[in-house]
């Protein structure tokens, strides 16, 4: 994309004189509760098979019992971890934000002593008409979200957001049958809601073992986890990719599909 593109299009959205929704996240309600639940059944496990076995193992126990134990705890402490961190680093939002609406302090950096990465950053930031503010979602209930204000050249995909599930249009979840008012439509009722009801945690257990419908993207050289497969993004996100910067020699591995 050449540079004089990209100015006019964050030239324009800071002629806006208001903050831009380029990206906004679904809600990962259910990929916290199955996830977080996982992990604390198995650090559960964890420590009670450790005391209870490993530790102070019970009187009349095989001498072997306990040693074999230890590569069980071993694998589900890596699971319990697995699960916990499989909620950290999402992104919930992107916006564009004019660089006449940020606090000084940002454009500043203050009076504290700066290093090369932040005096980079800096600069970037000014020369910017817009910042992007990035909304990270919050790993455990009601704890605040964490904010980055970043300038769009500090932000990298190895892919183009338009190419996404999200960005095609593909998200949308399938239409329902319709129904006739019939007697086994009737009876098949509360058997849909039940689906309805398990679908949820279900998915959210999947996705937080596999990571599916997740995408890697560098902040200030640092990985978050974008949602390519829900949300929403502003004009396909054709925005998106005009602002940031499209690097996939920045990453180790480059997603083919999705």
């Amino acid at each position: 994309m050449h540079p004089a593109a990209v100015l006019s299009i964050t030239e324009k959205l800071a002629q806006r004189g208001q903050e831009t929704v380029l990206y906004e996240g679904p809600s990962h309600f259910w990929l916290r509760v199955s996830s977080l639940s996982a992990s604390v059944f198995c650090m559960s496990y964890v420590g009670i098979q450790y005391w209870s076995v490993v530790a102070f193992p019970p009187e009349g126990l095989a001498w072997w019992v306990p040693h074999l134990f230890v590569p069980i705890i071993m694998v589900m402490g890596a699971a319990g971890g697995w699960f916990a961190l499989s909620t950290a680093h999402i992104i919930r939002s992107i916006k564009a934000v004019p660089k006449s609406m940020l606090p000084k302090t940002y454009l500043t950096g203050g009076k504290a002593k700066k290093t090369k990465e932040e005096e980079r950053s800096l600069v970037a930031l000014n020369a910017s008409p817009v910042a992007l503010d990035i909304s990270l979602s919050s790993v455990m209930p009601f704890m605040p979200a964490k904010r980055i204000i970043a300038a769009p050249e500090e932000v990298f995909l190895p892919f183009k957001m338009q190419s996404t599930p999200l960005g095609m249009g593909l998200t949308a979840a399938p239409a329902a049958p319709k129904r006739t008012g019939g007697f086994m439509d009737t009876l098949a009722m509360p058997f849909d809601a039940l689906g309805r009801a398990v679908r949820g945690p279900f998915m959210g257990l999947r996705r937080g073992l596999l990571r599916e419908g997740f995408a890697k993207i560098k902040v200030k050289d640092k990985n978050y986890k974008i949602d390519i497969t829900g949300g929403k993004v502003l004009d396909q996100g054709k925005i998106l990719d005009h602002v940031v910067a499209f690097r996939p020699n920045r990453f180790s591995r480059v997603p083919q599909i999705w």
